[in-house]
C-alpha cells in the first residue's frame, strides 16, 4: 500500500509539475541543454537525492521491521566498544 501512494504520487510530481519536467529533462542525457535552458542543474540534482534519500529511509526501516532483522537486545554489551576504535593509538 505504501509503495503504490509514493508510486501514484511520484508519477503525479514528475507529469504534472515544473520540478517534474526539469528532472526529465536532466535526466534526460544532456545536462548542457537543461542548463542552457534555464534549469537550475545543481539545485535540482541535489533535490532529487535528498528525496531519494528520504524515500529511501523509511523502506529500510520498514524492511527491517518487516523481516526482523534486529532484535530489541541486538546491541547490548556493545555500547563500548566504539570508543577504543576511535582513538589514534596514541597515549
Amino acid at each position: 500500500m505504501i509503495a503504490a501512494i509514493a508510486l501514484v504520487i511520484g508519477q503525479v510530481v514528475l507529469t504534472k509539475t515544473r520540478y517534474g519536467r526539469f528532472v526529465y529533462a536532466i535526466g534526460g542525457g544532456n545536462r548542457d541543454a537543461a542548463r542552457i535552458s534555464g534549469v537550475p542543474v545543481k539545485a535540482v540534482k541535489a533535490s532529487v537525492h535528498v528525496t531519494s534519500a528520504s524515500a529511501a529511509a523509511p523502506a529500510g526501516i520498514t524492511l527491517g521491521g518487516r523481516s526482523h532483522a534486529g532484535g530489541p537486545f541486538a546491541g547490548q554489551g556493545l555500547e563500548l566498544d566504539g570508543i577504543p576504535a576511535g582513538r589514534s593509538g596514541t597515549t
